[in-house]
């Protein structure tokens, strides 16, 4: 089986669409740009983010955020700009270029407090 989408169920629709385009940086997919429903290429998995989610001003719980999506970078240099680039863009931080036994990350809030993270891996 392969991945069509990983959605994301936004309370603001419009915000949350600026954010992933604009922010993230990631293309939109044309023909999936509908009234309730956008849609992002994201590597080879499709991101789409839908209305009608629930927004938190912090960081939501695993209960209401039970999915972490990771992007991953390509080199630790990469996950540095890319981290440095999202701070230009005012991202709610929650950890910046951590080091781990499994390698090195950064990790962010979305509009609705959802966690994303750039991951690093040697």
């Amino acid at each position: 089986m392969e991945i069509a989408y990983i959605c994301i169920f936004a309370s603001n629709f419009d915000e949350s669409i600026a954010f992933y385009r604009d922010v993230l940086g990631l293309q939109e997919i044309p023909e999936r740009l509908e009234k309730n429903f956008h849609a992002f290429k994201a590597g080879s998995t499709n991101i789409g983010i839908e209305r009608n989610g629930t927004r938190k001003d912090g960081e939501k719980t695993k209960a209401e955020n039970a999915v972490l999506i990771q992007f991953k970078a390509r080199s630790l240099d990469e996950l540095k700009k890319i981290t440095a680039n999202l701070e230009t863009k005012n991202v709610r931080f929650l950890k910046k270029l951590v080091e781990t036994h499994y390698g090195s990350f950064t990790n962010f809030l979305d509009p609705d407090g959802n966690k994303l993270e750039i991951l690093y891996q040697p």
